[in-house]
């Protein structure tokens, strides 16, 4: 977000807020700022939302070894091998198996 957005954001809010008081949510708003340390609490509670669990193959390494050891192939190939080799239970999804490779060309 831009400054002038913000800017516009925080006169909309404190509109209906007499000058003391507008002044008041101000300092106590910078205050906030520079001392970051009493946020913390509500930025671990946030964060903690957005954590995902590692995929099947990340959690399973010898997986993810077996797959990165195969010639390029079709990903319904590199599944049924991984099927055939580590069985139904160990082998990812197609779509799991989609989402870590994107994230895995986009890391290299």
């Amino acid at each position: 977000m831009n400054n002038q957005y913000l800017t516009m954001a925080i006169a909309k809010l404190l509109q209906d807020l007499d000058e003391q008081e507008a002044m008041a949510v101000l300092d106590t708003a910078m205050i906030l700022n520079f001392d970051k340390s009493s946020l913390q609490g509500l930025n671990q509670s946030a964060n903690t939302y957005r954590r995902g669990r590692q995929n099947k193959i990340s959690q399973d390494p010898e997986v993810e070894a077996f797959i990165f050891s195969l010639p390029y192939m079709k990903q319904t190939e590199i599944l049924a091998r991984v099927e055939a080799k580590f069985g139904k239970a160990r082998t990812p999804s197609r779509s799991g198996l989609c989402r870590y490779l994107m994230k895995w060309r986009q890391a290299v």
